[in-house]
């Protein structure tokens, strides 16, 4: 078990925590339940609009975005630390800021979910793909070509090098065209808003 003591706890943990009191024993189980499947990849993304309007209308969007991230905090650093259920619930009581009742929603998810979670997690550790080392990119313009006398296409092109599992480097080239660059970077602000919700 992790020492909670020695764990850091991101900033407005604390308050985010003390959140859910104010919420009712059916939506944070129900958050609970997404947040442990959106871990095991079970869900694509977490259904805050479903969630907002199960509360009342003065509770921010906000408030509810913090209440999830930190629940996705206990069950992230549980599935780390490969707490057993009691670990958890101790670490939870000596945060003291949650009634039991809320303690005890937070474990039946951890009972139901909490193993195929440490299995995910373990699967996840054994598949590996790489690690991203560098990306390099530049932006050019075609201005001619033997086939084509006026061309005047913009492109991006990229080097991504990842290292195998070896820890050898291997470079991965690829060009975009302006919209196809366009499209990879919304993808990769979604990307950015979903680890942001985590």
């Amino acid at each position: 078990m992790a020492d909670s003591a020695n764990l850091l706890f991101p900033q407005g943990f604390t308050e985010s925590l003390c959140f859910c009191e104010d919420i009712s024993e059916e939506l944070l189980l129900k958050i609970c339940y997404d947040v442990l499947d959106f871990q095991q990849m079970k869900l694509e993304s977490l259904p805050y609009d479903s969630y907002q309007n199960d509360v009342r209308e003065m509770y921010s969007k906000d408030r509810i975005e913090n209440i999830v991230r930190a629940i996705s905090f206990i069950y992230r650093t549980a599935t780390q630390s490969k707490e057993t259920d009691n670990e958890l619930r101790s670490r939870l009581l000596s945060l003291s800021v949650l009634s039991n009742n809320k303690i005890n929603i937070i474990l039946q998810g951890w009972q139901k979910e909490g193993k195929q979670l440490l299995l995910t997690d373990s699967a996840m550790k054994d598949i590996n793909v790489g690690k991203l080392l560098d990306i390099k990119w530049k932006i050019g313009m075609s201005v001619s070509s033997s086939e084509c006398k006026q061309l005047n296409s913009s492109f991006v092109s990229m080097v991504i090098i990842v290292a195998d599992q070896s820890g050898k480097a291997k470079h991965h080239s690829l060009e975009m065209t302006l919209k196809q660059f366009r499209n990879f970077s919304n993808q990769l602000k979604e990307m950015a808003k979903l680890i942001d919700a985590v």
